[in-house]
């Protein structure tokens, strides 16, 4: 079994991992390209041209299917430091080991 400190290391760890591999996805360009689609789909006019919008749809959907996953392990990761760092001050043997069990499964 993993110690709190260590379980934070690792945790820290994993959070600089996944902001890396966020750049590699140039993430912040896909937030920000899905803001503008999602700002064209409620142009009054959109749905005129129905291949654009079929298109766009799609895109939406592929930028979604980016970004949510990394954003809900960037919470995860984030919501487990927080535990851990208030574990430090009071320790709680059932939950370090809940929060350790997560870490075995996202690694």
């Amino acid at each position: 079994r993993m110690d709190i400190k260590e379980l934070l290391i690792n945790y820290n760890n994993m959070s600089e991992d996944l902001n890396n591999i966020g750049g590699l996805f140039d993430l912040n360009s896909k937030k920000d390209k899905l803001n503008e689609l999602n700002k064209e789909i409620n142009n009054p006019n959109f749905w005129n041209d129905k291949d654009k919008s079929n298109s766009i749809l799609n895109e939406i959907s592929n930028l979604k299917n980016i970004i949510v996953p990394i954003e809900q392990l960037e919470t995860k990761i984030n919501n487990n430091i927080e535990t851990l760092q208030l574990l430090e001050v009071e320790y709680d043997k059932d939950l370090c080991l809940l929060i350790e069990e997560d870490y075995q499964k996202l690694k």
